[in-house]
């Protein structure tokens, strides 16, 4: 088990930024999409720092990290495959609001928050 930690840690890390998005998106949804700017900024650089963290710590476990780009080629039916695409797509997204809510707040009230929580969901069956 020593040598797991990292995909525990992983694990751990990226569910726990899926959850706090989806709290956010019933937060949303139950208030009729009347959150505070500020929090919804701060749940969003939370669960980005999140996952990022979990990447990074997931990045230990390679054996060989040139060899890591041969356990993306499979896509089809590597469940590997596919939850590195679907984490990093998360991340992305995230990182995109992230940078949004600085310029326009109002936009992650809707759509944005929908399309993360559902990529989130994504990189929760692929894992």
């Amino acid at each position: 088990m020593r040598k797991r930690w990292s995909l525990v840690l992983f694990t751990l890390l990226v569910q726990s930024a899926v959850g706090s998005v989806w709290c956010v998106q019933a937060a949303l949804f139950f208030s009729g999409h009347r959150i505070g700017s500020i929090h919804l900024k701060i749940q969003i650089i939370a669960a980005l720092c999140g996952v990022v963290a979990g990447l990074a710590v997931a990045m230990t476990h390679l054996g060989k990290p040139a060899d890591s780009r041969h356990a993306v080629r499979n896509f089809k039916r590597s469940w590997l495959s596919r939850e590195i695409f679907t984490v990093n797509l998360f991340a992305g997204i995230l990182a995109a609001m992230a940078a949004l809510s600085h310029f326009n707040s109002a936009l992650l009230n809707g759509w944005a928050m929908l399309v993360a929580s559902l990529s989130g969901a994504a990189a929760l069956y692929a894992m």
